[in-house]
């Protein structure tokens, strides 16, 4: 998982779950340079009115539950993909309508087909989505995983780039190549939060919607084309990431500063030396930068290593006491219900961070969280 940037236009992307990278954020730029497209007010109301509606039928229902009733969700997914997208009726196969044409026998024949198809025009020949619907409660995990892997499958062997899996609270953008996957994960909750999170939704009809999927201003398929172009343009990407990598660094450097304006005993481990005196400050400005950029090294690699399942954040004790991506989810959603400034005075995070670096360098035996124990200098105590 990639560090993502955070421009102007579009630093909603960075916001989202990554796997991979379907879109580089400069081609989002290049593609969509007006930014993002926004719905109008009455859309916006409408789809939220649904969502509530869905929400409180999911409590009663125990929608997620085996045999439980599909129709809420069902009605949910119309609202978000017939009407909010506003892609034409007639560019749609759903359920039983989607033609056998589109169905994929695996090795172990295992049929697979998608629930919907959203086509390029009303002739519906050229399929430019296919929408994969799972019923779990998390996407990512149990069923929800195979779910992602049988998506991929039905993409490649119909040679279609694009899917969307969602269970109706998260949407998951799949971009499948011949050798290569990557995905982006909205969450529904924060489309309807603040203004800032709702950025996210807004990104989401931009991609999803006309802007993204018909014709304009040269591209035939914007979405497809910016996808396509990240892949080609990779060769930029060790430029980007170093970019990245320095202005996090910045980033936590500022930070430690303000928070040792507050309180300027913060720093007396680093100052003092162990026979009583004091490090000049060149000294101690040296020593921040480089436990900075370790710390940001360290993290660059856990999210590279969580994305490709060399860490076992499948395994809930790792995600939910460990995980830097499951750390990342549990400081959004207080950030989202409590606010941020609510955050401002809690240490856990970091006591859960030196934690997780100590469970990478020295691993753990334990069938309840089993962990190869990596050792190298990065991760080295101290």
């Amino acid at each position: 998982m990639p560090v993502m940037t955070r421009s102007s236009l579009h630093a909603w992307w960075a916001d989202l779950r990554h796997n991979g990278l379907v879109v580089a954020p400069a081609l989002l730029e290049e593609v969509f340079p007006g930014g993002l497209d926004i719905p109008k007010q009455f859309s916006y109301q409408r789809l939220r009115e649904r969502y509530t509606v869905f929400e409180t039928l999911c409590q009663r229902e125990r929608a997620f539950e085996p045999g439980a009733d599909h129709r809420p969700l069902y009605a949910w997914l119309e609202g978000v993909l017939d009407i909010f997208l506003g892609h034409e009726a007639s560019r749609w196969q759903k359920g039983s309508h989607v033609a056998a044409t589109w169905t994929h026998e695996t090795l172990l024949h295992e049929k697979l087909r998608p629930q919907r198809i959203l086509f390029r025009d009303s002739t519906q020949r050229e399929p430019v989505l296919f929408v994969w619907i799972e019923q779990t409660r998390q996407l990512g995990q149990g069923q929800g995983r195979s779910a992602y892997g049988k998506l991929l499958e039905l993409l490649r062997a119909k040679n279609v780039k694009l899917g969307l899996l969602t269970n109706g609270r998260q949407f998951r953008l799949c971009y499948a190549g011949l050798d290569y996957d990557s995905w982006a994960e909205w969450d529904v909750e924060s489309w309807f939060a603040e203004e800032e999170l709702r950025r996210q939704l807004y990104g989401f009809y931009t991609l999803l919607g006309p802007m993204g999927v018909n014709p304009r201003n040269g591209y035939a398929f914007p979405l497809l084309e910016a996808a396509e172009a990240s892949r080609t343009r990779q060769g930029d990407l060790s430029t980007v990431l170093g970019e990245q990598v320095r202005e996090a660094i910045e980033i936590l450097l500022n930070e430690v500063n303000q928070a040792v304006r507050g309180n300027p005993a913060l720093l007396d481990t680093v100052r003092l030396t162990p026979q009583g005196g004091s490090l000049p400050q060149r000294r101690v400005l040296e020593a921040l930068y480089q436990a900075a950029t370790r710390i940001v090294m360290r993290l660059v690699i856990i999210l590279f290593a969580e994305a490709r399942d060399l860490l076992p954040r499948s395994l809930a004790t790792y995600s939910t006491s460990y995980g830097l991506e499951g750390l990342y989810e549990q400081l959004r959603w207080a950030a989202q219900h409590e606010g941020r400034s609510a955050l401002e005075d809690r240490q856990s995070a970091w006591v859960r961070l030196l934690s997780l670096f100590t469970l990478i360098y020295e691993g753990s035996p334990s069938p309840v969280l089993p962990v190869h124990a990596y050792g190298g200098s990065l991760f080295h105590p101290g």
